[in-house]
């Protein structure tokens, strides 16, 4: 696993997580008092996404950051489903480890 997600607010239990290793973004569900959880969803293979790396949501949606494609990529938070490459940043002229801020609330559609 390389990202971790948790909106308590959105999503109660729920974590988000990425994995490198299977390139793939799941859903689960944990119970904090019986320390156990459940696999909600796992994205399906998807050639754009090789490296998911960085995780946020929103009410809809989780935003997967892809390093080895320069991507974010959109899936839906219920499903998992892909839905779009939501930025491309392979045309940009940048190198190493970036960072991005934006201003407001981001990531809502």
């Amino acid at each position: 696993p390389i990202g971790l997600k948790i909106n308590q607010k959105l999503y109660p239990n729920t974590i988000f997580v990425g994995d490198n290793g299977v390139n793939a973004v799941y859903a689960f569900e944990y119970d904090p008092e019986l320390k156990t959880f459940k696999q909600l969803w796992q994205t399906k293979s998807n050639s754009d996404l090789k490296h998911p790396a960085g995780i946020d949501v929103n009410d809809k949606y989780v935003f997967v950051v892809e390093q080895d494609n320069n991507l974010i990529m959109q899936f839906k938070a219920d499903t998992g489903k892909y839905e779009k490459n939501f930025v491309d940043f392979s045309k940009l002229k940048v190198t190493g480890e970036n960072l991005l801020y934006v201003e407001g609330n981001g990531c809502s559609n």
